[in-house]
């Protein structure tokens, strides 16, 4: 293929543009239409980031110059020229800028051509080697070829969903979830593929995990109907796990610990230096071996820095984590977790919430700035209610409130790729395989063997009982009231 699509808005005439208000510096009008396009295929698998209420699309600049070497001249050119915004929060090394198209061109994303030789060659050799990172992922990426199809009923979905977001969020807004929505469908018509592991906590990202929730109900594998298997309230539960003393043990076990967590991916000293001096601050009951223990350790903060946190966490658990635990069991086993809390959290402030508010407080807890939680009501509710985890979870925090979502992030996926997909692999590899986070997408004919994997192998890895979810996709799933 001598060429390649781009999707860009349909009123943004580049080359006019261009022509009216030539750039400085060398440029090919190309090279626009691949970001623009590349920003536009960013969105629809679903990497962007928030910033004051807006999905903005972040953009690798390594990444983009290793096809257009002055890329920073033509984005610069893109915001001078209000085509683009900008977010303003650039940290070198941590954060890129992200990027959404100014209102003017808000518009339907079309299609536009690319032949510009070497950038085609360019493209097409950096898509065939975007990711290498094991026999596991690769196999996973297999599954992603011209069998994996979506319904054409979709788009119906596509412009209901959009008369009611224009309700509800205003012409411009609708329209970029419109477009994203279409263009996640035309990627599967077009076997536009995406995927992508992140280095934190080890998430492998494709155009199905970008996908809105609705819009998996209607895809299709070989012709044949799909199974979502998902592990219900999976961050509590595996938050569970670490209310275990085993989880921090230096013994090796079938259990996942701590130490597996170490060796996977996670890296943060400054974070882990913290939340050492958090323990050794809120634990007077540490031994004197303990605090030797702790002291060596942090001279040593490198890859033994979570090793150090695992080694006291163990040594300093009952006077830190241990209390409600118990509690905290019962209401995990019980039908409904969220509906469970919900109701001690009615105890406690007399307020009614739905359980999807719930479920969002309680990510709240786990995922939020330590000095923002305590004013919030749901917060101190939570606090009371488990203490244990609250310190664990406060204590985690300490230095950078990413490190307990890291932490879970990287136990999900140790959990579901390490354990149940390996197990999937050595056994049956050429099950058709589609991994969302905490859940498996396979063939309804392969339900039962999937689901059986996914249960033996938590339970293994866990200790606890786990309770899954199975959902057969199609559009029986979604819940059309709220899009009328």
């Amino acid at each position: 293929m001598n060429y390649k699509i781009a999707y860009i808005p349909e009123n943004l005439e580049l080359t006019h543009q261009l022509n009216e208000n030539p750039p400085t510096f060398k440029y090919h009008v190309d090279n626009f239409k691949h970001i623009l396009g590349s920003l536009t295929f960013l969105s629809s698998v679903g990497c962007t980031t928030e910033y004051k209420g807006d999905e903005f699309v972040m953009l690798n600049s390594t990444l983009m110059q290793a096809k257009v070497h002055n890329y920073k001249d033509h984005i610069s050119y893109m915001v001078e020229n209000n085509i683009l915004k900008r977010t303003p929060n650039y940290i070198v090394g941590e954060r890129s800028y992200a990027f959404q198209f100014t209102d003017k061109y808000v518009t339907n994303w079309v299609p536009s051509v690319i032949t510009k030789p070497s950038l085609v060659k360019d493209i097409t050799i950096k898509s065939r080697g975007r990711i290498k990172e094991g026999y596991l992922y690769t196999n996973l990426k297999s599954f992603f070829n011209d069998k994996l199809t979506i319904d054409k009923v979709a788009y119906e979905f596509v412009e209901l969903a959009y008369n009611k977001d224009t309700k509800v969020d205003g012409t411009i807004r609708a329209m970029d979830k419109k477009n994203r929505r279409l263009r996640a469908i035309k990627n599967i018509e077009t076997s536009s593929y995406y995927h992508s592991k992140d280095t934190t906590g080890g998430r492998f990202h494709t155009n199905i995990t970008g996908m809105k929730r609705e819009l998996r109900n209607y895809l299709k594998y070989d012709g044949k109907p799909l199974v979502s298997i998902d592990l219900k309230a999976s961050q509590p539960y595996l938050i569970a796990a670490m209310m275990n003393k085993k989880f921090y043990s230096q013994t090796r076990s079938d259990l996942i610990t701590m130490n597996d967590l170490i060796l996977h991916s996670m890296k943060n000293k400054s974070a882990v230096k913290a939340a050492l001096e958090e323990i050794k601050k809120n634990s007077s009951e540490l031994s004197n071996q303990s605090k030797h223990h702790t002291s060596h350790y942090k001279s040593t903060l490198s890859t033994t820095s979570y090793k150090a946190l695992s080694f006291m966490l163990e040594e300093s658990f009952e006077p830190i984590a241990a209390e409600g635990v118990t509690q905290y069991l019962n209401d995990l086993f019980s039908p409904d977790f969220y509906a469970t809390f919900g109701e001690k959290y009615y105890s406690f402030t007399h307020k009614s919430i739905d359980r999807d508010e719930i479920k969002e407080m309680i990510m709240i807890v786990m995922y939020s700035r330590n000095k923002e939680r305590i004013r919030y009501d749901g917060i101190k509710a939570y606090r009371d209610v488990y203490p244990g985890v609250y310190n664990l979870l406060r204590l985690l925090k300490a230095g950078d409130y990413c490190l307990a979502p890291i932490t879970l992030q990287t136990f999900e996926s140790i959990l579901f790729f390490n354990r149940i997909y390996k197990r999937i692999y050595n056994e049956r590899k050429e099950i058709p395989i589609f991994t969302v986070h905490d859940n498996l997408i396979c063939l309804e004919e392969d339900m039962d063997y999937v689901l059986r994997i996914c249960e033996e192998e938590t339970l293994r890895a866990i200790g606890l009982t786990p309770k899954f979810k199975v959902e057969h996709l199609n559009e029986g799933n979604i819940n059309w009231e709220l899009w009328i």
